[in-house]
């Protein structure tokens, strides 16, 4: 197996001075074709940041982004498109399908892009669209399908022009746990037998059983280990692992601290608590 993504030093910093984030340092990475790579970390960590760079989508501040033995870092704005286009494809946690158009068309308007001939590019939609299980679903527009059939529709776009590479940011967010699961052995198959290069960024660790690495990033640096168990807390309300020191806030309950990724997390346990004391295992006592 080749190499299918390669990161050398690289790095995105955000603003200068004190003020300056450095939300990927020095990242590198080799990710061979064929394999499924899972990325995890805080709210922030730069997960986000890195996939946006791996796709060509945002420019690095230091740093090389290799497709096999191009390097996309190297090219200039008008050719970019024209490699996202062909060699990548993007799956976006809100699937981002044109309203307007059936799925069979969200998915054949990227192979008409890249200039394949309407016929053909009819037959392979067919082809994708039923490889997904959505074959009786074709002519559907997006809000009359499940959030599992538009992420199915989002793989098939992904897949249109035969990209070698996929990369997923939070894929499973807006799916129930039957539709996670089935996306995410789709992902499987398109790896294992169809030789696509996988790298998904995600909280859902149920893509952890399909993975061949699971990667953290924290502080915008990449380890081959997540923090140690004594050394993570689970957010009650959201499920995100993060580390406890550098949580948001937390609330002592009872005999229990619990630990909140975010500003935005504390308020909903606040307002609600009753709501997620399934999540802990705990009771709160009433004022």
């Amino acid at each position: 197996m080749g190499i299918a993504l390669k990161l050398v030093e690289l790095s995105k910093t955000f603003g200068a001075g004190n003020t300056a984030v450095h939300a990927v340092d020095r990242v590198s990475l080799q990710i061979t074709e064929g394999e499924i790579v899972l990325i995890q970390g805080p709210s922030g960590a730069g997960k986000t940041t890195l996939l946006a760079m791996c796709g060509g989508l945002m420019r690095p501040s230091a740093g090389r982004v290799y497709l096999r033995d191009l390097e996309i870092t190297a090219l200039s704005e008008r050719q970019l498109p024209e490699i996202r286009l062909r060699r990548i494809g993007f799956i976006f946690q809100a699937a981002n399908l044109l309203a307007n158009l059936t799925a069979a068309e969200n998915v054949e308007i990227v192979m008409r892009a890249a200039g394949m001939p309407r016929r053909e590019a009819a037959r392979r939609t067919r082809d994708l669209l039923a490889q997904m299980r959505l074959g009786a679903r074709t002519n559907v527009l997006p809000e009359k399908l499940s959030g599992g059939e538009r992420q199915r529709v989002a793989i098939g776009r992904a897949l249109a022009n035969d990209a070698p590479l996929l990369l997923a940011d939070e894929p499973t967010a807006h799916l129930d746990s039957r539709a996670g699961y089935q996306l995410m052995h789709t992902l499987e198959v398109l790896a294992k037998e169809h030789g696509k290069t996988v790298v998904a960024v995600t909280h859902d660790h149920r893509i952890e059983d399909v993975a061949d690495r699971v990667l953290w990033l924290e502080d915008g640096h990449l380890s081959d280990r997540r923090p140690e168990l004594d050394e993570t807390a689970t957010d009650p309300v959201c499920g995100m692992m993060i580390n406890p020191a550098r949580a948001a806030g937390r609330r002592h309950i009872n005999d229990t601290v619990l630990s909140f990724c975010s500003e935005v997390c504390l308020d909903r346990f606040d307002a609600h608590p009753d709501r997620y004391t399934h999540t802990w295992g705990g009771r709160v006592k009433p004022h």
